[in-house]
């Protein structure tokens, strides 16, 4: 039975069990009712038979009676067989219901109240009746020619104990109907709580088997309900993805289209260098909006991978605002970092960089003048959360816009010309990365004050810190002079990448706070009067790219540590580049 209860689901075991308990009950029921109507046939015949005894005492005495008066031979005897017909069958019932009374050889089936009615009392109702039916058999026994006066001796005595035997049957009768009362309503009563179970179980039933039925189809409906919706509402929001997509992908494309028909028709040189560089610029737009939904399809896809390793959070921090520097740069945009320490965690390094890459990126292209500060947060007590915060002194963000600006393809702000840019991915991605590491990001801004965006993550903790002279070690220092600026943004984001500090021929080397021993200069051969001597100095490596006049000036003066490699090169790989370099000076 357990195995057979444990293959079914809970709501049809409750459903089975109560099936079995009201079949149970509805058996017990019938078999009390069966027994009680059995008990009841018995009191009937119990009371016919009491009642008989009475009838049959009348009869034996009338016919008694008759006897003694009888004055034929022929009539007496037919009396006589008439008379000893009656009172062997007034024997006979008197002898079965004395049985059932007091004569049982088992006590437990005495009935006491009866036993007391027949046995008890002087005389006895039994003794009444043995007087009685003596009496009775003497006068049958008496022959035809016996004298009258014998006959009405015996009529006499019979007749003694007749008022008494009257009475004494009229108190069984009434015992026999009192006990029949009671035990009907016995059964009565037994069979109205029997009803009153089968009602209970009937409510039990209802309660604990088809309540939580219903109750598991409601909530079958109401998943469903929702599933559609959701169904619904992911359907609607991949076609404004779509919708939004197309958008982006043909406004750059349709750029580039136009341009190029008109590049066609240009024969200025100046023009066309303008024009080639919106080709560009449409290009790497339209390659930043394809990235970011690759990169959104790729968390949808495994939102749970995560590179959980061991890393320094203020180096992550460093790497990206190196990253931007030179792009803030050129806004006249301070990046400030605030480190706060310098102890390692475990987390994942790519996804916490590409967040706040994409903070710091939003930042410097929505500020127009100031700064933007990029600020790690130790926890405050052990266990606690990772805090990376990212503030600007930017325009600010509407109250209206804040619920929506971690929406995929939000693209209803601004840079700081004033311009719509993006694709607007970059803060949707930073979320979903957030929330595949189990974290919070969250906003705060006023229109005119700045925005400040803090992402909170539960890092794995690392017993031992690692502090060396307040500095991180970085593998080398960089010193970036290129022709073109997409290619100094791209060199530079694959140096820090690789852990490099980027460093500006513009700034002092004497001042430049170094984070390694090694310095190395990449330098375009065009760009070779921009870099200072006191750089040249105190190089490494100095890599320059492509040959001139001033390149074999160069490589005289510093020839020991002067290399020359195509443009190409850096171009197409710059991570393979800068590890060659590395390498080289090892």
């Amino acid at each position: 039975m357990d195995s057979v209860l444990k293959g079914l689901s809970l709501p049809t075991t409750r459903f089975v069990l109560g099936l079995l308990l009201i079949a149970i009950a509805a058996i017990a029921s019938h078999v009390v009712l069966v027994s009680s109507l059995t008990d009841m046939e018995m009191d009937s015949i119990d009371i016919n038979d009491s009642g008989r005894q009475r009838m049959l005492s009348e009869q034996t005495f009338r016919l008694a009676g008759e006897l003694t008066r009888s004055a034929r031979a022929a009539d007496a005897t037919a009396q006589k067989a008439q008379l000893a017909s009656s009172l062997e069958l007034m024997r006979s019932t008197h002898e079965r219901l004395e049985f059932e009374v007091g004569q049982a050889t088992d006590p437990t089936k005495w009935d006491l109240e009866l036993r007391r009615a027949y046995f008890d009392g002087d005389p006895s109702l039994d003794d009444r009746l043995s007087d009685y039916f003596a009496a009775l058999e003497a006068l049958i026994d008496l022959s035809p020619a016996a004298p009258n006066s014998n006959l009405s001796d015996y009529l006499s005595v019979a007749s003694t104990h007749r008022a008494g035997l009257l009475s004494d049957l009229d108190k069984v009768v009434k015992i026999y109907e009192e006990k029949a009362q009671a035990r009907l309503a016995k059964a009565e009563e037994l069979h109205g709580n029997l009803m009153l179970g089968l009602l209970v179980l009937l409510l039990f039933e209802a309660i604990f088997v088809f309540g939580p039925l219903i109750q598991s189809q409601s909530r079958a409906n109401e998943e469903l309900r929702v599933a559609r919706d959701e169904a619904q509402s992911e359907l609607a929001a991949r076609s404004r993805v779509l919708t939004a997509v197309s958008h982006e992908i043909r406004t750059p494309i349709g750029g580039v289209l136009g341009i190029i028909d008109q590049l066609k028709r240009e024969q200025s040189p100046a023009e066309r260098e303008r024009a080639l560089d919106l080709i560009e610029d449409s290009s790497q737009a339209l390659l930043e909006t394809l990235d970011g939904i690759l990169r959104q399809a790729e968390l949808s896809r495994d939102d749970s991978a995560k590179d959980r390793k061991k890393f320094r959070p203020s180096a992550i921090a460093q790497r990206v605002a190196e990253l931007f520097r030179p792009l803030a740069r050129r806004k006249s945009i301070q990046i400030e970092l605030v480190k706060g320490s310098e102890i390692e965690a475990i987390g994942d390094a790519i996804r916490i960089q590409q967040v706040l890459a994409n903070l710091v990126s939003n930042a410097v292209k929505f500020t127009q003048s100031g700064s933007v500060t990029v600020e790690v947060r130790p926890p405050e007590i052990q266990g606690g959360l990772w805090e990376f915060v990212v503030s600007d002194t930017g325009p600010g963000i509407e109250e209206g816009r804040l619920r929506s600006i971690f929406d995929p393809f939000d693209t209803s702000g601004v840079d700081s010309l004033g311009r719509v840019t993006g694709s607007g991915l970059g803060l949707s991605i930073a979320r979903d990365i957030v929330d595949a590491m189990d974290g919070q990001i969250l906003v705060e801004s006023e229109p005119g004050k700045g925005a400040i965006f803090t992402v909170r993550l539960p890092l794995g903790e690392v017993v031992e810190e690692t502090v060396r002279d307040g500095h991180i070690n970085l593998e080398s220092n960089l010193c970036l002079a290129l022709e073109k600026a997409t290619d100094q943004i791209r060199v530079e984001a694959a140096a820090s990448k690789l852990g490099w500090q980027v460093l500006h021929p513009d700034d002092d080397p004497k001042a430049a706070d170094f984070n390694s021993e090694v310095l190395v200069i990449l330098v375009e051969h065009s760009k070779l009067t921009s870099v200072p001597v006191a750089w040249l100095e105190a190089s490494d490596r100095v890599v320059v790219f492509g040959k001139s006049a001033e390149a074999e000036t160069l490589q005289s003066e510093y020839r020991a540590k002067t290399v020359f490699l195509p443009i190409g090169d850096l171009v197409k790989d710059s991570q393979e580049v800068l590890e060659s370099v590395r390498d080289g000076i090892d």
